[in-house]
């Protein structure tokens, strides 16, 4: 999952040429050249704009000409100061000047924007400050956002608040049992992805999840287009899985990640399983793991009364233009004859 509060990686390179083209669009002329000074450790220090003969000019897009990055003793970045052609702090297109960052342990703890003033700011996502309870450990509880004004976001794209419930703490490693996701007023939100929560279940005294459940911010069950499931059940068995399975948000079996609805395994005492099975949606065994399975689905009941699908070794001319026949080849073939009567 890509989360909101994982931004810090993005942030953390500052590299400008990443922001010019931005949703809005902004660009910046080509005439412009960006002059970086690297760290010992290889990360941006300063970078300006400047144009074909070496003078430093600030583009209208991006309302500065320089940034500085500062960073902590263990390389992780603690601040960026924007600044004018004159080498004056200034506000930059999006109206702050400066980005501070804090850490606990290796974890972003708190990011804060600030204008020219020194006073609180909002940043290109809308909100001034930033706050991440990590408990007292490295495992993520809590993330809040706030406005300039100190009031909790409101905005239709961002959350104000993100929960992470852990229940069990006697584990060597935490799992969480949800993930939700609220408004300013404490309601469930949908995030970025058209979820509002998530709840985990776990084998007793275990990490390992038997069941995967999305909602929506009106408690109904979220097909998530990410993972292709609302609802996901694994069956453990002895320590190992013999079944996972699929539903959509009508509760009914549904295509998987991976195209099928259902896999069942079979073992023979060892910790490989000597049998696989896969269903689709309709409880019919599952043609196959790849190809006439995609066929099927996309041509639904329009699919042509028969299909050939050929394939043999590959062929190569990466080697001073060489043709090479062979390169690579399957491993095994498998035809299935199919009976629709």
């Amino acid at each position: 999952m890509k989360h909101r509060w994982k931004r810090t990686v993005f942030w953390g390179m500052v590299a400008a040429c990443i922001l010019l083209f931005s949703a809005a669009g902004a660009e910046v002329s080509t005439n412009l050249k960006l002059e970086k000074v690297l760290t010992t450790g290889k990360k941006v220090a300063r970078q300006t704009w400047v144009d074909n003969d070496g003078n430093p000019v600030m583009p209208e897009d991006l309302g500065y000409c320089t940034l500085v990055n500062t960073y902590t003793v263990g390389t992780k970045l603690a601040k960026t100061e924007y600044f004018d052609t004159e080498g004056n702090l200034c506000n930059n297109a999006w109206g702050f000047a400066v980005r501070k960052l804090t850490y606990t342990l290796n974890n972003v703890k708190l990011e804060a924007f600030f204008d020219l003033e020194g006073k609180p700011a909002n940043g290109p996502d809308g909100y001034a400050r930033m706050e991440t309870d990590w408990g007292s450990s490295r495992y993520h509880l809590e993330t809040r956002y706030y406005t300039a004004d100190g009031e909790p976001l409101r905005s239709e794209k961002l959350w104000a608040r993100r929960t992470i419930v852990y229940p069990n703490t006697e584990l060597k490693w935490k799992t969480p049992s949800s993930e939700s996701y609220y408004d300013a007023d404490g309601n469930l939100m949908n995030n970025d992805k058209g979820w509002a929560r998530v709840e985990y279940e776990y084998v007793p005294n275990r990490t390992d999840v038997c069941k995967t459940t999305y909602y929506d911010q009106d408690g109904n069950l979220y097909y998530n287009k990410g993972t292709h499931y609302a609802i996901y059940e694994r069956t453990w068995q002895g320590g190992r899985f013999i079944r996972d399975a699929y539903y959509g948000a009508d509760g009914e079996l549904c295509a998987g990640p991976k195209g099928y609805a259902v896999i069942e395994m079979k073992y023979d005492g060892e910790t490989k399983p000597t049998q696989e099975a896969y269903f689709d949606e309709n409880g019919e065994p599952w043609e196959t793991a790849g190809g006439y399975y995609a066929l099927k689905r996309k041509y639904a009941k329009d699919r042509p009364s028969q299909m050939t699908i050929i394939t043999g070794p590959s062929r190569t001319t990466d080697i001073e233009q060489t043709l090479v026949i062979g390169a690579s080849g399957l491993r095994q073939v498998a035809v299935f004859l199919v009976d629709e009567e």
